[in-house]
């Protein structure tokens, strides 16, 4: 860690605390470095190693997908992603955040500026993409049983509709999407969209 600091591939973030005082963070400085990092730890906790080619294809395909809004297709990559890590990995479908950091983290890899807990006035969006005309935000919710599947995408639209996710500055077009994860299937099983 002190040795990508000194060269320049962390730098210290500030950040006030629930407390008053500041948290220092560290941080890549920038999204290349970000993305860049992001794929070495990739390969590093699969167990399995992905080939490079392989990460290069779906990252092409994911950023495509996004400029030109395809949604679904979008969600088939988040779900192909989810199932890279599902096998070989207990703990990956134990904890609605787990998955949306894998998702996360495809996102990042394919060097899209994905942020995660994006905070806002009334709460903390779950993952938010920015593009230069669009910002998407995504409310993530883990189904451990398929009776609560539709309550569950219910409920984070509604979340993110109520806690006006994604209303921060600069002020860009706004796609607000609701995204069901079953823990049983081990893939995004619902999703909707609120604009």
């Amino acid at each position: 860690v002190s040795l990508l600091y000194q060269t320049g591939y962390l730098t210290v973030r500030t950040e006030e605390n629930d407390l008053g005082g500041e948290s220092l963070f560290l941080v890549p400085p920038n999204l290349e470095v970000k993305s860049a990092l992001t794929k070495l730890y990739y390969v590093k906790i699969r167990k399995n190693a992905v080939e490079n080619n392989v990460i290069k294809d779906f990252s092409t395909a994911l950023v495509n997908n996004f400029e030109t809004h395809n949604l679904e297709r979008m969600i088939k990559t988040f779900s192909a992603a989810l199932n890279t890590f599902g096998y070989d990995d207990n703990e990956a479908f134990n904890s609605e955040h787990y998955c949306r950091d894998i998702i996360y983290f495809t996102l990042t890899l394919s060097g899209l500026n994905a942020q995660r807990e994006v905070l806002s006035a009334k709460g903390r969006a779950d993952l938010i993409v920015e593009l230069p005309k669009t910002r998407y935000v995504f409310e993530f919710k883990l189904s451990k049983n398929r009776a609560s599947e539709n309550k569950l995408l219910d409920e984070a639209l509604e979340q993110s509709k109520d806690k006006r996710y994604g209303e921060i500055l600069p002020i860009k077009e706004l796609i607000r999407v609701g995204v069901v994860i079953s823990a049983e299937d081990k893939a995004v099983v619902l999703w909707n969209v609120f604009e």
